[in-house]
């Protein structure tokens, strides 16, 4: 995964701390946005970034950068924003 990070511009200059707890359980902190991103396991990684580049893409620029504190990708076909 973060080979991954490092070798996609975006990611990189975007990610600017992994935080994993006990349980393998990611959070990324952004270097931009304010959100916490709650990323789960490192299981399938490149689908969970598809989603937050969804989220980026398309829910930030219409509904407000500052609007969501938290977002959760750990869910198989689903971004969870609060």
């Amino acid at each position: 995964m973060i080979a991954f990070i490092q070798r996609d511009k975006f990611w990189k200059a975007q990610v600017a701390q992994l935080d994993m707890n006990s349980r393998g359980e990611i959070t990324i902190l952004p270097q931009v946005t304010g959100q916490l991103v709650e990323f789960g396991s490192a299981v399938d990684f490149e689908n969970k970034f598809r989603k937050l580049m969804i989220f980026y893409k398309e829910i930030l620029p219409t509904r407000g950068w500052t609007r969501y504190k938290r977002i959760n990708l750990e869910y198989d076909g689903q971004i969870i924003a609060e």
